[in-house]
């Protein structure tokens, strides 16, 4: 019988903390789940980790807070999914990375507090802070909906951080160090980066994944850009001194498996991935000028152009009358 509260499994959209898995934060939809290592994580790894997954019920809250309890989950676990993605000291898909006057800033560790701004049946949407080695925070907001394979992840900095001159890029891994080679798409014009892997053909790792990141929306251009660990990211230009404050980069990222039978081949999943630009690029064409007033408050705010179809839904989901916020601060 499992240990968790049956609360914890209602929703179809999942995110929460595994105080029972070093504090890593997980979140899952009926697709795809992930992971942010947490405070207790001796790697003090920043890159978003991925679970595979073939059953449509929540896996990934099992596998973290009943740590031991499902085996060696780096092989398939009784055909529902598996961790079967090396993440390291790398990006994974969706991590951030910094860099200034032509040089690439230290990592900047583990989440320090996190803030849940709802778990529902739709979605899951939350926050996650990281304190910068060069002062002030990083706001990461995510927002993951049901029957998506992707997250939008909206990246926003402290008014304390020293934003003159720094450059904000979310990347996706392409290393062949850690695996992540096989089939890739790049559209450089459009910030798109997809990448559908190469089986790793050992004993219990069935199958290939897939992952990719794309452009949303930034204050300031964005460009593709190969970064230090062998990834590639969604790139801002300089920051000024006013970007203190602000979201600065909005991305989708995010992961499927051959196994859940959704995608089969390169080819699917490319197209995939360019149709949900596509439905952004249509969405933004539709609603102008109002998805700038939206974005300004909070690193949530361009969430509503996919998952609630208007920016109307995205304001009403970000009503404190229509959710109810959790928060947690860890201090290192």
């Amino acid at each position: 019988m499992s240990l968790l509260p049956a609360i914890l499994l209602a929703a179809t959209c999942l995110c929460g903390e595994a105080p029972e898995r070093a504090n890593d934060f997980f979140w899952e939809n009926d697709r795809t789940g992930f992971r942010a290592y947490g405070p207790g994580d001796p790697h003090k790894w920043s890159g978003i980790d991925v679970f595979n997954k073939a059953t449509t019920n929540n896996f990934v809250v099992h596998l973290l807070r009943e740590p031991g309890k499902h085996g060696n989950w780096h092989k398939n676990v009784k055909g529902l999914g598996m961790d079967d993605y090396a993440v390291g000291p790398g990006r994974g898909v969706g991590g951030v990375a910094f860099r200034k006057d032509g040089k690439w800033l230290p990592d900047y560790g583990d989440w320090v507090s996190y803030r849940i701004i709802t778990n529902c049946e739709e979605r899951c949407a939350f926050e996650l802070d990281y304190k910068l080695p060069i002062g002030g925070t990083m706001t990461l907001g995510i927002v993951l909906a049901k029957g998506c394979s992707l997250f939008v992840e909206g990246v926003k900095l402290s008014d304390d951080v020293p934003t003159e001159g720094l450059e904000v890029g979310v990347g996706l891994d392409l290393s062949a160090e850690r695996e992540h080679t096989g089939d890739l798409f790049i559209d450089e014009k459009k910030c798109i980066v997809s990448l559908f892997e190469t089986p790793h053909n050992r004993e219990g790792e069935e199958g290939s994944m897939m992952n990719a990141i794309f452009a949303v929306d930034a204050r300031s251009p964005l460009s593709l850009v190969d970064g230090p660990d062998g990834s590639k990211l969604v790139m801002t230009k300089p920051l000024c001194k006013e970007d203190a404050g602000k979201p600065v980069v909005t991305v989708m990222a995010g992961a499927d498996w051959t196994e859940a039978g959704r995608f089969k081949t390169a080819s699917e999943w490319h197209g995939y991935v360019q149709g949900l630009y596509g439905q952004f690029e249509e969405a933004g064409a539709r609603i102008g000028a109002k998805v700038g007033e939206i974005i300004g408050k909070t690193a949530l705010g361009i969430i509503g152009c996919v998952v609630g179809g208007t920016v109307e839904a995205a304001v009403k989901a970000q009503s404190s009358e229509n959710l109810e916020t959790q928060q947690k601060g860890t201090e290192k």
